[in-house]
Protein backbone atom coordinates (compact mmCIF):
# COMPACT_ATOMS: atom_id res chain seq x y z
CA UNK A 1 0.00 0.00 0.00
CA UNK A 2 1.07 3.55 -0.65
CA UNK A 3 1.53 5.37 2.62
CA UNK A 4 2.26 8.91 3.63
CA UNK A 5 4.33 9.91 6.66
CA UNK A 6 2.81 12.83 8.53
CA UNK A 7 5.13 14.39 11.13
CA UNK A 8 3.49 16.11 14.09
CA UNK A 9 6.13 18.77 14.64
CA UNK A 10 4.02 21.68 15.85
CA UNK A 11 4.41 22.30 19.61
CA UNK A 12 1.89 24.47 21.43
CA UNK A 13 3.34 24.56 24.94
CA UNK A 14 7.02 25.48 24.74
CA UNK A 15 8.90 28.56 23.56
CA UNK A 16 11.24 28.58 20.58
CA UNK A 17 14.38 28.57 22.76
CA UNK A 18 13.14 25.58 24.74
CA UNK A 19 12.43 23.63 21.56
CA UNK A 20 15.77 24.56 20.01
CA UNK A 21 17.55 23.24 23.08
CA UNK A 22 15.50 20.03 22.98
CA UNK A 23 16.16 19.58 19.27
CA UNK A 24 19.92 19.92 19.82
CA UNK A 25 19.91 17.24 22.50
CA UNK A 26 17.71 14.80 20.58
CA UNK A 27 19.80 15.33 17.43
CA UNK A 28 22.43 13.06 19.00
CA UNK A 29 20.05 10.10 18.62
CA UNK A 30 20.82 7.90 15.64
CA UNK A 31 17.87 5.50 15.59
CA UNK A 32 15.02 7.89 14.87
CA UNK A 33 13.23 9.45 11.96
CA UNK A 34 14.25 13.05 11.42
CA UNK A 35 11.83 15.45 13.04
CA UNK A 36 12.25 19.02 14.23
CA UNK A 37 9.85 20.51 16.73
CA UNK A 38 8.68 24.05 16.08
CA UNK A 39 6.26 26.54 17.52
CA UNK A 40 4.41 29.63 16.42
CA UNK A 41 4.78 31.03 19.92
CA UNK A 42 7.25 33.53 21.31
CA UNK A 43 11.02 33.10 21.37
CA UNK A 44 11.17 33.10 25.17
CA UNK A 45 14.08 33.27 27.58
CA UNK A 46 17.24 31.37 26.78
CA UNK A 47 18.03 28.15 28.62
CA UNK A 48 20.43 28.72 31.52
CA UNK A 49 22.92 25.97 32.34
CA UNK A 50 24.33 26.06 35.87
CA UNK A 51 27.34 23.91 36.78
CA UNK A 52 27.64 23.04 40.45
CA UNK A 53 30.12 21.00 42.47
CA UNK A 54 27.41 19.35 44.52
CA UNK A 55 23.66 19.02 45.10
CA UNK A 56 23.66 21.62 47.86
CA UNK A 57 25.07 24.32 45.59
CA UNK A 58 22.60 23.38 42.88
CA UNK A 59 19.64 23.55 45.28
CA UNK A 60 20.80 26.85 46.74
CA UNK A 61 21.00 28.35 43.23
CA UNK A 62 17.49 27.17 42.43
CA UNK A 63 16.00 28.57 45.65
CA UNK A 64 17.76 31.93 45.32
CA UNK A 65 16.76 32.27 41.67
CA UNK A 66 13.11 31.52 42.43
CA UNK A 67 13.18 34.03 45.29
CA UNK A 68 14.75 36.68 43.04
CA UNK A 69 12.21 36.16 40.24
CA UNK A 70 9.27 36.35 42.64
CA UNK A 71 10.65 39.43 44.42
CA UNK A 72 11.01 41.15 41.04
CA UNK A 73 7.43 40.27 40.16
CA UNK A 74 8.36 38.19 37.12
CA UNK A 75 6.68 35.05 38.44
CA UNK A 76 4.62 33.80 41.35
CA UNK A 77 5.82 30.78 43.29
CA UNK A 78 3.06 28.76 41.66
CA UNK A 79 4.56 29.52 38.23
CA UNK A 80 7.76 27.69 39.17
CA UNK A 81 8.48 23.97 39.04
CA UNK A 82 11.53 21.93 40.03
CA UNK A 83 11.82 18.63 38.16
CA UNK A 84 14.06 15.68 38.92
CA UNK A 85 14.61 12.14 37.70
CA UNK A 86 13.74 10.37 40.97
CA UNK A 87 12.09 11.38 44.21
CA UNK A 88 15.23 10.84 46.28
CA UNK A 89 16.71 13.97 44.67
CA UNK A 90 14.14 16.26 46.25
CA UNK A 91 15.90 16.41 49.63
CA UNK A 92 18.37 19.22 48.86
CA UNK A 93 15.71 21.28 47.11
CA UNK A 94 13.25 20.87 49.98
CA UNK A 95 15.91 22.01 52.46
CA UNK A 96 16.94 25.06 50.44
CA UNK A 97 13.37 26.18 49.80
CA UNK A 98 12.48 25.65 53.46
CA UNK A 99 15.51 27.63 54.67
CA UNK A 100 14.54 30.56 52.45
CA UNK A 101 10.92 30.51 53.57
CA UNK A 102 9.66 29.52 50.12
CA UNK A 103 6.43 27.46 50.23
CA UNK A 104 6.48 24.26 48.18
CA UNK A 105 4.58 21.06 47.61
CA UNK A 106 5.84 17.69 46.41
CA UNK A 107 3.61 16.12 43.75
CA UNK A 108 3.47 12.43 42.88
CA UNK A 109 5.37 11.54 46.03
CA UNK A 110 5.98 12.52 49.63
CA UNK A 111 8.35 15.07 51.08
CA UNK A 112 11.73 13.56 51.89
CA UNK A 113 11.26 13.52 55.66
CA UNK A 114 7.73 12.12 55.30
CA UNK A 115 8.90 8.94 53.57
CA UNK A 116 8.44 5.82 55.66
CA UNK A 117 12.04 4.58 55.61
CA UNK A 118 13.34 8.04 56.50
CA UNK A 119 10.88 8.37 59.39
CA UNK A 120 11.89 4.92 60.63
CA UNK A 121 15.61 5.76 60.55
CA UNK A 122 15.04 9.10 62.25
CA UNK A 123 12.99 7.37 64.94
CA UNK A 124 15.89 5.01 65.64
CA UNK A 125 18.22 7.99 65.88
CA UNK A 126 15.82 9.83 68.20
CA UNK A 127 15.44 6.85 70.53
CA UNK A 128 19.19 6.26 70.60
CA UNK A 129 19.73 9.92 71.45
CA UNK A 130 16.90 10.04 73.98
CA UNK A 131 15.47 6.82 75.43
CA UNK A 132 12.55 8.85 76.76
CA UNK A 133 11.17 9.59 73.30
CA UNK A 134 7.92 7.61 73.45
CA UNK A 135 6.82 8.59 69.94
CA UNK A 136 10.03 7.19 68.44
CA UNK A 137 9.73 4.06 70.60
CA UNK A 138 6.19 3.32 69.40
CA UNK A 139 7.13 3.79 65.76
CA UNK A 140 10.10 1.41 65.68
CA UNK A 141 9.46 -1.14 68.43
CA UNK A 142 8.22 -3.46 65.67
CA UNK A 143 10.25 -2.09 62.73
CA UNK A 144 11.44 -4.28 61.16
CA UNK A 145 8.79 -6.72 62.34
CA UNK A 146 9.91 -8.56 65.47
CA UNK A 147 6.61 -10.06 66.62
CA UNK A 148 5.57 -7.30 69.01
CA UNK A 149 1.87 -6.61 68.45
CA UNK A 150 -0.38 -3.63 69.08
CA UNK A 151 -1.78 -5.12 72.28
CA UNK A 152 1.69 -5.41 73.79
CA UNK A 153 2.49 -1.84 72.80
CA UNK A 154 -0.76 -0.66 74.39
CA UNK A 155 0.14 -2.48 77.63
CA UNK A 156 3.58 -0.82 77.63
CA UNK A 157 1.96 2.57 77.06
CA UNK A 158 -0.48 2.08 79.94
CA UNK A 159 2.21 0.87 82.35
CA UNK A 160 4.42 3.84 81.43
CA UNK A 161 1.57 6.22 82.22
CA UNK A 162 0.78 4.48 85.52
CA UNK A 163 4.40 4.32 86.63
CA UNK A 164 5.38 7.76 85.32
CA UNK A 165 8.31 6.39 83.33
CA UNK A 166 9.19 6.12 79.64
CA UNK A 167 7.99 3.26 77.44
CA UNK A 168 11.62 2.30 76.83
CA UNK A 169 12.18 1.96 80.57
CA UNK A 170 9.11 -0.24 80.84
CA UNK A 171 10.52 -2.48 78.10
CA UNK A 172 13.88 -2.67 79.87
CA UNK A 173 12.14 -3.80 83.06
CA UNK A 174 9.48 -5.88 81.31
CA UNK A 175 10.12 -8.97 83.47
CA UNK A 176 8.79 -6.99 86.44
CA UNK A 177 5.38 -6.59 84.80
CA UNK A 178 3.21 -9.75 84.53
CA UNK A 179 1.39 -8.50 81.43
CA UNK A 180 4.68 -8.34 79.52
CA UNK A 181 6.26 -11.66 80.54
CA UNK A 182 5.27 -13.43 77.29
CA UNK A 183 6.91 -10.72 75.17
CA UNK A 184 9.92 -10.22 77.47
CA UNK A 185 12.56 -11.83 75.22
CA UNK A 186 11.51 -9.80 72.18
CA UNK A 187 11.35 -6.55 74.16
CA UNK A 188 14.74 -7.09 75.77
CA UNK A 189 16.28 -7.96 72.40
CA UNK A 190 15.09 -4.58 71.12
CA UNK A 191 16.24 -2.54 74.13
CA UNK A 192 19.63 -4.26 74.03
CA UNK A 193 19.97 -3.30 70.38
CA UNK A 194 19.23 0.35 71.18
CA UNK A 195 21.68 0.25 74.10
CA UNK A 196 24.39 -1.18 71.83
CA UNK A 197 23.78 1.60 69.32
CA UNK A 198 23.84 4.17 72.11
CA UNK A 199 27.16 2.75 73.27
CA UNK A 200 28.54 2.98 69.73
CA UNK A 201 27.44 6.62 69.56
CA UNK A 202 29.19 7.49 72.83
CA UNK A 203 32.45 5.90 71.68
CA UNK A 204 32.71 8.80 69.23
CA UNK A 205 34.72 6.63 66.83
CA UNK A 206 32.40 7.12 63.86
CA UNK A 207 31.56 10.37 62.14
CA UNK A 208 27.87 11.18 61.79
CA UNK A 209 27.42 9.64 58.32
CA UNK A 210 29.18 6.43 59.37
CA UNK A 211 26.98 6.22 62.47
CA UNK A 212 23.78 6.67 60.44
CA UNK A 213 24.99 3.97 58.04
CA UNK A 214 25.64 1.73 61.05
CA UNK A 215 22.11 2.31 62.38
CA UNK A 216 20.48 1.70 58.98
CA UNK A 217 22.25 -1.66 58.72
CA UNK A 218 22.20 -2.89 62.33
CA UNK A 219 18.52 -2.02 62.77
CA UNK A 220 17.63 -4.18 59.77
CA UNK A 221 15.89 -1.32 57.95
CA UNK A 222 17.90 -1.70 54.74
CA UNK A 223 17.40 -5.48 54.58
CA UNK A 224 13.67 -5.01 55.17
CA UNK A 225 13.40 -2.36 52.46
CA UNK A 226 15.26 -4.50 49.93
CA UNK A 227 13.15 -7.57 50.77
CA UNK A 228 9.92 -5.58 50.43
CA UNK A 229 11.04 -4.11 47.13
CA UNK A 230 11.78 -7.55 45.70
CA UNK A 231 8.55 -9.02 47.05
CA UNK A 232 6.28 -6.25 45.76
CA UNK A 233 8.32 -5.35 42.69
CA UNK A 234 8.30 -1.69 43.74
CA UNK A 235 9.29 0.88 41.15
CA UNK A 236 10.23 3.39 43.83
CA UNK A 237 13.71 2.59 45.11
CA UNK A 238 13.54 3.26 48.84
CA UNK A 239 17.19 2.30 49.19
CA UNK A 240 18.03 5.45 47.19
CA UNK A 241 16.22 7.49 49.84
CA UNK A 242 18.34 5.89 52.56
CA UNK A 243 21.48 6.61 50.54
CA UNK A 244 20.36 10.21 50.23
CA UNK A 245 19.97 10.36 54.02
CA UNK A 246 23.60 9.23 54.32
CA UNK A 247 24.62 11.96 51.90
CA UNK A 248 22.81 14.51 54.03
CA UNK A 249 24.45 13.17 57.18
CA UNK A 250 27.88 13.56 55.59
CA UNK A 251 27.14 17.13 54.52
CA UNK A 252 25.75 17.97 57.96
CA UNK A 253 28.81 16.57 59.71
CA UNK A 254 31.15 18.65 57.54
CA UNK A 255 29.12 21.79 58.17
CA UNK A 256 28.75 21.35 61.93
CA UNK A 257 31.86 19.45 63.01
CA UNK A 258 34.19 21.95 64.62
CA UNK A 259 36.04 22.84 67.77
CA UNK A 260 33.99 24.93 70.18
CA UNK A 261 34.19 28.61 69.23
CA UNK A 262 34.45 31.41 71.77
CA UNK A 263 31.56 33.62 70.64
CA UNK A 264 32.81 36.49 72.80
CA UNK A 265 35.77 36.92 70.45
CA UNK A 266 33.58 37.55 67.41
CA UNK A 267 33.21 41.19 66.37
CA UNK A 268 30.28 42.31 64.27
CA UNK A 269 30.83 45.27 61.96
CA UNK A 270 27.82 47.53 62.01
CA UNK A 271 28.87 49.10 58.73
CA UNK A 272 28.87 52.56 60.28
CA UNK A 273 32.32 53.75 61.29
CA UNK A 274 30.83 56.76 63.05
CA UNK A 275 28.56 54.66 65.22
CA UNK A 276 30.23 53.57 68.46
CA UNK A 277 27.11 51.85 69.78
CA UNK A 278 27.39 48.04 70.15
CA UNK A 279 25.46 45.99 67.60
CA UNK A 280 22.56 44.05 69.12
CA UNK A 281 22.62 40.39 68.03
CA UNK A 282 19.45 38.36 67.93
CA UNK A 283 19.42 35.21 70.06
CA UNK A 284 19.12 33.06 66.93
CA UNK A 285 22.07 34.70 65.15
CA UNK A 286 24.33 31.69 65.62
CA UNK A 287 21.63 29.05 65.25
CA UNK A 288 22.71 27.94 61.77
CA UNK A 289 26.40 27.84 62.74
CA UNK A 290 25.99 25.68 65.86
CA UNK A 291 28.80 23.12 66.02
CA UNK A 292 29.91 20.14 68.07
CA UNK A 293 33.09 18.13 68.35
CA UNK A 294 31.32 14.84 69.13
CA UNK A 295 29.07 12.61 67.03
CA UNK A 296 26.46 12.69 69.81
CA UNK A 297 26.46 16.49 69.67
CA UNK A 298 26.15 16.46 65.87
CA UNK A 299 23.22 14.02 66.18
CA UNK A 300 21.47 16.33 68.64
CA UNK A 301 21.85 19.32 66.32
CA UNK A 302 20.67 17.26 63.36
CA UNK A 303 17.55 15.97 65.10
CA UNK A 304 16.65 19.49 66.17
CA UNK A 305 17.04 20.68 62.59
CA UNK A 306 15.12 17.69 61.15
CA UNK A 307 12.16 18.42 63.41
CA UNK A 308 11.66 21.71 61.56
CA UNK A 309 11.10 19.79 58.34
CA UNK A 310 8.72 17.21 59.79
CA UNK A 311 6.22 19.75 61.07
CA UNK A 312 3.24 19.35 58.77
CA UNK A 313 2.71 22.26 56.41
CA UNK A 314 -0.82 22.45 55.07
CA UNK A 315 -1.48 24.35 51.88
CA UNK A 316 -4.74 24.93 50.08
CA UNK A 317 -4.73 24.18 46.36
CA UNK A 318 -5.22 27.90 45.76
CA UNK A 319 -2.12 28.83 47.78
CA UNK A 320 1.02 30.14 46.10
CA UNK A 321 3.77 27.50 46.25
CA UNK A 322 6.57 26.00 44.16
CA UNK A 323 5.82 22.59 42.65
CA UNK A 324 8.30 19.73 43.02
CA UNK A 325 7.86 16.56 40.97
CA UNK A 326 9.57 13.97 38.83
CA UNK A 327 10.06 14.64 35.14
CA UNK A 328 7.57 11.91 34.27
CA UNK A 329 4.93 13.40 36.56
CA UNK A 330 5.22 16.71 34.70
CA UNK A 331 4.05 15.39 31.34
CA UNK A 332 1.30 17.56 29.91
CA UNK A 333 1.74 20.34 32.48
CA UNK A 334 2.85 23.91 31.84
CA UNK A 335 4.95 26.24 34.02
CA UNK A 336 6.39 29.71 33.68
CA UNK A 337 9.84 28.72 34.96
CA UNK A 338 11.26 25.21 35.12
CA UNK A 339 14.38 24.02 36.94
CA UNK A 340 15.70 20.61 35.91
CA UNK A 341 18.17 19.24 38.48
CA UNK A 342 20.45 16.23 38.62
CA UNK A 343 21.24 16.08 34.89
CA UNK A 344 24.45 14.12 35.34
CA UNK A 345 25.60 10.68 34.25
CA UNK A 346 24.37 8.02 36.61
CA UNK A 347 21.22 9.99 37.43
CA UNK A 348 19.92 11.33 34.14
CA UNK A 349 20.89 9.39 32.09
CA UNK A 350 20.77 6.58 34.64
CA UNK A 351 23.50 3.99 35.07
CA UNK A 352 21.28 1.34 33.53
CA UNK A 353 20.46 3.34 30.42
CA UNK A 354 24.10 4.23 29.75
CA UNK A 355 24.79 0.56 29.06
CA UNK A 356 22.30 0.49 26.19
CA UNK A 357 22.24 2.82 23.18
CA UNK A 358 18.48 2.39 22.81
CA UNK A 359 17.89 3.29 26.45
CA UNK A 360 20.21 6.29 26.24
CA UNK A 361 18.30 7.58 23.23
CA UNK A 362 15.05 7.12 25.14
CA UNK A 363 16.51 9.18 27.99
CA UNK A 364 17.27 12.01 25.57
Amino acid sequence: FDSEVIKLEQNYRSTTNILNAANCVIAHNRKRKTKRLRTGGEEGDKVVVMLSDDGQGEASFVAKTIKMMVDKGKFKYSDCAVLYRMNALSRNIESSLHNMGIPFRVYGGMRFYDRREIKDTLSYLRLIYDNGDNIAFERIINVPKRGIGDQTIEKIRQIAMDEGISMFEVAVNCRNFPDLIRSANKLLSFTELIDEMRGELLKNEKDFAAFVDYVENESGIIDAVVAEREKKGEVIDRVENLKELLSEASEYDKAHRAEATDMTSIEIDSGDSDNDMPVEIDDDFFFDTATSDTTEGILGLYLENASLFTEGDSYDDNDDFVKLMTIHSAKGLEFGAVFLIGTEEGVFPSYRSIQSEDDTEEER
